[in-house]
């Protein structure tokens, strides 16, 4: 069993905002993320792909005490239409005007791995991956599972994109639950994200506000690690890496207060939920009110959950997956003990 929330307590972990795909290269639109909530400025900015780290940086030059800055830039360039972020790791790449010449994604995936700040923290985010396959040519699930068995350390896909300004432009690429739930349905450790990329920049003629701004990731830190500076940032950053988080689309104080699993049967809550939905393997079963426990088939091979509450906000959280995917591992032959 994968289960990300066993060594998670709820009633005294601190929860921290953070963002592992948003854009802010200017005070505006940093603060506008700080204002909304977040404290953990994994800023990815590309064009050129820098990490703007440690803060201040460029043009952003005023950072409250309690913010966290963590190195993350997103890559692109080497595949058509595809972006990765490198969530704790300091690999810059491309241009002013173009992105990254890598020869191939694992050339890419190894050169931004070899830069991760601490080696149990953070990792490669698969991007967007219902705009990135929005023509069926570009990224599959298929390279999205080769991706996350290369290296551990892919550690998923964004399971929503750009909510506020998406919607308001009446496109549907937000939204790559379907995508991420093709992926867990095999087993594999794949987290799930909710990220608002662009959102924060996103002006009125959209009919979305920056301040507005959605995909919020809130992780779970153990009680009495420290909020602030350097030991802060590697605490988020290992929470990103053993799944250790939810979450959150709007804005807001609504979250999980409860995840736990005792044999098939999972028990859910929220603080101020009305509806519970325990998506196993693909399909959903909803309760009512801000608890419920649901048993799995012994047959399915993970259940995820999602809460609403009254205003329309969700939140997601990570896959609880009973029956792991295993590599199969390759096979090298002598050949010579065939020869006569």
């Amino acid at each position: 069993m994968i289960n990300p929330y066993e060594n998670v307590n709820f009633s005294t972990c601190i929860p921290v905002i953070s963002i592992s795909h948003g854009h802010a290269t200017n005070q505006d639109v940093f603060d506008r993320l700080y204002n909304g909530g977040c404290r953990h400025m994994a800023l990815s900015n590309y064009r050129p792909s820098v990490p703007y780290y440690p803060l201040p940086y460029g043009s952003i030059t005023e950072i409250e005490n309690d913010a966290i800055a963590c190195p993350n830039a997103e890559h692109f360039g080497w595949m058509k239409d595809c972006h990765f972020n490198g969530l704790g790791c300091t690999k810059s790449s491309g241009s002013s005007t173009s992105g990254w010449t890598s020869v191939t994604w694992k050339s890419a995936f190894d050169q931004i791995l070899a830069t991760q700040l601490y080696t149990d923290g953070g990792g490669i985010t698969i991007n967007h991956p219902a705009w990135t396959n929005r023509d069926q040519t570009n990224l599959s699930v298929e390279m999205a599972e080769q991706m996350l068995d290369y290296d551990s350390r892919v550690l998923g896909v964004e399971a929503i994109s750009s909510y506020g300004k998406n919607t308001a432009r009446g496109t549907t690429t937000w939204d790559s639950r379907d995508f991420w739930d093709s992926i867990l349905l095999t087993g594999r450790r794949c987290w799930g994200f909710a990220v608002p990329d662009h959102d924060a920049e996103v002006g009125a003629e959209y009919g979305w506000t920056g301040e507005d701004w959605t995909g919020q990731i809130v992780l779970l830190l153990p009680a009495g690690t420290a909020t602030t500076g350097e030991t802060a940032n590697h605490a988020c950053l290992k929470a990103y890496r053993n799944g250790e988080f939810f979450c959150r689309v709007q804005q807001g104080e609504f979250a999980f207060t409860g995840i736990s699993v005792s044999g098939q049967t999972i028990s859910a809550s929220t603080n101020t939920g009305t509806k519970l939905r325990f998506i196993e393997d693909g399909v959903a079963t909803e309760y009512n009110g801000t608890s419920a426990s649901h048993t799995v088939s012994g047959d399915s091979v993970y259940c995820r959950i999602e809460a609403d509450d009254a205003s329309g906000n969700l939140l997601l959280s990570q896959a609880i997956t009973f029956k792991p995917y295993v590599q199969k591992k390759k096979i090298s032959y002598n050949t010579a003990l065939w020869t006569a």
